[in-house]
C-alpha cells in the first residue's frame, strides 16, 4: 500500500460482476495515467498505491455500480530503479532493481551490513538530504506494525558504523551481539534476546 508509483509502472484495472472492464495503463514521464477518453487522465506523481487505488475507484464509480461489481487495481509491472548503497555493507555499489523492492531488500542485495555496520541507523538520502532513518530492530521485534520504505531512482542507502555493541550469553533465548542505542537499557537488551 505504501509503494510510490512512478514513470514506467503499469497498473491493471479490473471491474467484474454484472459489468466487465479490464485495462492496463502505464505511468508516463509526467506522472500521469491516461485512462482514455471515457475516464480521462489522472496525475499520480508521488502518490502511494493505496491513494491511487482510491482515486481510480472514484473514477470508475462514475461508469460502474461498484456495489454490484468487484473493483481491483494491480501493479502489473514495476519500473526499475538505480540506487547507491554505501557505508559498512559487504558489497557497496550501485544497484539496479525493481522499484517494488524496499530498503530491506536493497540491503540484502548488498550482502547486508558488515560486522560493524549498523542496523539501527540506516539512512535514506534523496537529493542530498536524509529523508528517513530506519531502525531495523523495530521490524525484527514487531514486523506487523513497521513499514519499511520503498526507494526511488537515484536514492542513496547509507549504513553507518555501529557505536555500542553488547553481547549476551548464558540463559538468553537468543545469544548474540546486539546494537544498543544510547537511551536503551538492560530491559531492552532482554527483549531483543527474546527473554531468558
Amino acid at each position: 500500500n505504501n509503494y510510490i508509483l512512478g514513470l514506467g509502472d503499469e497498473l491493471t484495472i479490473s471491474v467484474f460482476g454484472i459489468s466487465y472492464f479490464q485495462g492496463s495503463f502505464k505511468v508516463d514521464e509526467n506522472g500521469v495515467l491516461n485512462l482514455g477518453p471515457k475516464f480521462g487522465r489522472v496525475n499520480i506523481r508521488g502518490l502511494e498505491f493505496s491513494d491511487v487505488e482510491k482515486i481510480l475507484k472514484s473514477k470508475m464509480s462514475r461508469a460502474f455500480n461498484l456495489s454490484k461489481n468487484t473493483f481491483r487495481v494491480n501493479l502489473s509491472y514495476g519500473r526499475n530503479i538505480s540506487l547507491n548503497i554505501t557505508g559498512d555493507v559487504r558489497n557497496p555499489g550501485t544497484y539496479s532493481l525493481s522499484a517494488v523492492n524496499n530498503a530491506f531488500h536493497a540491503l540484502v542485495m548488498a550482502g547486508g551490513p558488515t560486522e560493524i555496520g549498523s542496523l539501527r541507523n540506516v539512512q535514506v538520502y534523496r537529493n542530498g538530504e536524509v529523508i528517513r532513518t530506519i531502525d531495523f530492530y523495530k521490524f525484527f521485534v514487531n514486523p506487523e506494525n513497521f513499514e519499511i520504505p520503498f526507494l526511488q531512482d537515484g536514492d542513496f542507502l547509507m549504513v553507518p558504523t555501529t557505536n555500542n555493541l553488547v553481547s549476551t550469553s548464558g540463559a538468553f533465548k537468543k545469544e548474540m551481539i546486539y546494537e544498543m542505542l544510547p537511551n536503551e537499557t538492560v530491559s531492552d537488551l532482554i527483549k531483543f534476546s527474546s527473554g531468558f
